[in-house]
């Protein structure tokens, strides 16, 4: 008797974990598999500085070689070999390597394109990346997706040059805070302004864009997958009024049943925040989840913001979005 009581009980647990694993296996199983449309090296040249090269070339087709190794993996490192003198397409100059695929999840293009410009593109790894993370899932940044003219004529610049460094730092985190640093990124387009422009889904679905305004360099941009029920927010700022500058404020708001989003500045650090305020705005709510509020605020000065919001019949301030953040000059 006991014996088949117990019997009964390891089925019924065994069924259970089942039942659980087939579940989690469900949730976890958003990758998607690599399709290589085309691949190509040196397809743009440029002469290193000091060189007497001449630099053209003829771009070497590498489609087969990344499809046979890269096709139908969710994740893929292809590494670029460096060509002996004999198979340089354009020996002495620098060279570029562009990968276009797409991933079975997707109705977009991918593209990776690196080098060409200012430094070489071999010798180095590449990831197609098709995998889907929980959270945020980045599909393309870049440094300079709008450029304006500052001393000279500004350069063409790649579209997803930063998509590796983003990817790195936030894919899988539910909020990533990335900082733009052209140290790191290099400088697409020396003597221009440039913007940061971040393309992304939240677990596979829900596309989202943030933006830094020009000049993006040295400041921060936040991406956010939130549940239901948070609030949070992010600020990007830029002088283009006289005496003043114009900080944008985005929020992401999935609070139900919100009536009002409330916004409050105060110059100092946070723990100098209270009433009274320097600056209040109260936001319209509408069916949308993302509200961008643009504001007129002292350059070079230290402000704290907090968000709040009014629910239908009681007041919901979620205090942990409470931010300090920097003017520029």
């Amino acid at each position: 008797m006991f014996q088949s009581q117990l019997k009964i009980h390891v089925i019924g647990f065994a069924l259970i974990l089942s039942f659980i694993s087939n579940i989690l296996n469900a949730e976890s199983d958003t990758s998607a598999t690599i399709t290589v449309v085309g691949a190509t090296y040196a397809s743009k040249v440029a002469k290193p500085p000091h060189s007497t090269a001449s630099c053209s070339a003829n771009a070497v087709d590498m489609t087969s070689l990344v499809s046979s190794a890269c096709d139908g993996k969710e994740y893929c490192n292809y590494s670029l070999a460096i060509p002996s003198k004999s198979d340089d397409p354009a020996l002495g100059c620098y060279k570029n390597f562009q990968v276009k695929y797409r991933c079975s999840s997707d109705t977009f293009m991918r593209e990776i394109d690196a080098g060409g410009v200012d430094s070489e593109a071999s010798g180095k790894s590449y990831a197609l990346n098709c995998r889907q993370h929980k959270g945020i899932n980045v599909l393309q940044a870049t440094y300079g997706h709008s450029t304006r003219r500052k001393y000279q004529t500004c350069k063409s610049v790649v579209i997803g040059n930063s998509t590796g460094s983003v990817t790195s730092q936030c894919n899988g985190k539910m909020t990533c805070d990335y900082k733009v640093e052209s140290s790191k990124l290099g400088d697409p387009s020396p003597g221009c302004l440039k913007n940061f422009v971040v393309d992304y889904t939240c677990s596979g679905v829900d596309q989202r864009q943030e933006t830094i305004p020009m000049e993006a360099n040295g400041k921060s941009i936040r991406l956010s997958c939130l549940k239901v029920g948070e609030v949070t927010f992010n600020v990007a700022s830029e002088v283009s009024v006289p005496g003043k500058v114009v900080a944008t404020i985005t929020i992401y708001n999935t609070v139900s049943e919100t009536e009002k989003i409330r916004i409050y500045l105060k110059k100092g650090n946070e723990d100098s925040f209270g009433p009274p305020y320097d600056l209040y705005r109260e936001v319209n709510v509408t069916s949308d989840t993302k509200y961008s509020v643009p504001m007129l605020l002292d350059p070079n000065t230290l402000y704290t913001a907090v968000v709040s919001v009014t629910q239908t019949g009681k007041i919901f301030k979620v205090r942990s979005n409470k931010k300090s953040f920097t003017t520029p000059n």
